[in-house]
């Protein structure tokens, strides 16, 4: 019988900021009755659902090859995949990684389950390394041979915060980003800005929420884009076809922070693909920051309004109108 402990971990913001990660692993598990009553569950099972759940970045989902072997994929659906029309093939990610968990000698295997835009990845400052197909393995009867990581597909996007900037010292290259949550005003500098540009007060920013540089600082703004900035990524996931015509922009600060911008791209949609470099410029709309294709044409630098927001809508939908 196949028990799947599942660990939740959630940050002390309200629940409208929770980021939960999940960690899935599949095998046999001692129950017993806990102490204070209620039934529990040990081994080295349960250390793996634990250990995946520590390594996964917020809002991750992680599961071992167990679970991706024992799993039915035609029932594991989310929100934003049903509406961005994903099949089931659509919800894990392409290829199996591997990842050095504490209290494991080996490295345990895992692949993704891809709830929302895109993989979400790890925690800062855990490695993990794709892994060939080991069926493709048994097969030519050779090692398993590591593939060469990704950076759109190892490094996406994690949970991001919006907010207005409220202050910013040219001079310094630093400021200060407010926003509707609790916790005070975020940090930021050059470092943390796509393209370490400068920011405007008053404009629209959207980041990757840190922990203060210092105890007792305020929170730190990562990758941060503000409305009116073009900057410079790497297409990381794109979804061609009637139904679809959108992707998802890669952008990175200089500090490896990352996160993904929506973008809707019609029919051109066909013509690119995941890796290809790309400049975007960032706009808001009705429905919060937006991301636009910048193109060339005839010497002058056209924009084409294609932008959406990444997230969810009031109704739990994926916000991929055109602005």
């Amino acid at each position: 019988m196949a028990n799947i402990p599942v660990v939740p971990r959630c940050s002390s913001s309200p629940v409208k900021e929770c980021l939960a990660t999940v960690g899935i692993a599949t095998g046999h598990v001692v129950e017993y009755e806990a102490p204070g009553g209620g039934l529990d569950y040990a081994g080295s099972v349960v250390d793996r659902a634990s250990r995946l759940c520590d390594a996964g970045a917020p809002q991750a989902i992680w599961v071992d090859s167990a679970t991706v072997v024992s799993a039915n994929m035609l029932k594991v659906s989310s929100q934003m995949g049903l509406a961005s029309g994903h099949g089931p093939s659509d919800y894990l990610t392409e290829t199996e990684e591997t990842v050095q968990l504490k209290g494991f000698p080996e490295l345990v295997k895992y692949r993704e389950v891809i709830w929302r835009q895109g993989p979400v990845g790890a925690r800062n400052g855990m490695l993990t390394e794709a892994t060939e197909n080991q069926a493709d393995s048994r097969n030519s009867g050779t090692q398993p041979a590591t593939l060469t990581p990704k950076p759109w597909a190892h490094h996406p996007a994690v949970s991001t915060m919006e907010g207005v900037v409220r202050h910013w010292n040219t001079t310094r290259g630093q400021g200060f980003i407010t926003t509707d949550a609790e916790g005070g005003d975020h940090y930021v500098d050059r470092r943390y800005i796509v393209g370490e540009g400068d920011l405007t007060v008053g404009r629209s920013a959207r980041f990757v929420p840190l922990p203060p540089l210092q105890e007792g600082k305020n929170p730190l703004a990562g990758c941060t884009v503000q409305e009116g900035n073009r900057v410079q990524g790497q297409f990381q996931r794109v979804f061609p076809g009637p139904d679809k015509e959108y992707a998802f922009v890669d952008v990175v600060d200089a500090r490896g922070n990352r996160q993904a911008l929506f973008v809707h791209l019609g029919p051109e949609a066909g013509t690119r693909r995941p890796g290809e470099p790309v400049t975007v410029e960032v706009c808001r709309n009705n429905r919060g920051i937006a991301a636009q294709l910048i193109t060339d044409t005839n010497g002058d630098l056209a924009r084409e309004t294609r932008g959406a927001m990444t997230g969810l809508g009031q109704d739990g939908t994926l916000d991929g109108t055109p602005a």
